[in-house]
């Protein structure tokens, strides 16, 4: 946060103090209604994204298989530590992800 953007937070909160001091029901009821919207507008906004991504993908069809080459690079690290009966079954399940092995 540069200073000028910290001056600005310090005054809106400082006003906002000096506000719910003067008048604190109306403080009260303008923060129920700020609130109320952000959290309409929130939900609207997530079910308009659930909405453009079946669109993108359309209902009921899988997406396409990407190339090899647009899949982005992973690493997995994997932490064992006395765990040795459990290596085989591990590298058997890394090996059947359904994603590109080494290159």
């Amino acid at each position: 946060m540069t200073p000028a953007q910290g001056w600005v937070l310090f005054s809106i909160a400082l006003v906002l103090a000096a506000l719910a001091c003067a008048w604190p029901y109306f403080v009260e009821i303008l923060s129920v209604a700020i609130l109320g919207l952000w959290f309409v507008a929130n939900a609207l906004f997530r079910a308009w994204l659930v909405l453009m991504g079946s669109r993108a993908i359309g209902m009921g069809e899988t997406p396409r298989k990407q190339d090899r080459d647009d899949l982005p690079l992973y690493s997995i690290l994997v932490p064992l530590y006395r765990e040795a009966n459990v290596v085989p079954r591990l590298i058997r399940a890394l090996v059947a992800l359904d994603y590109p092995g080494i290159r």
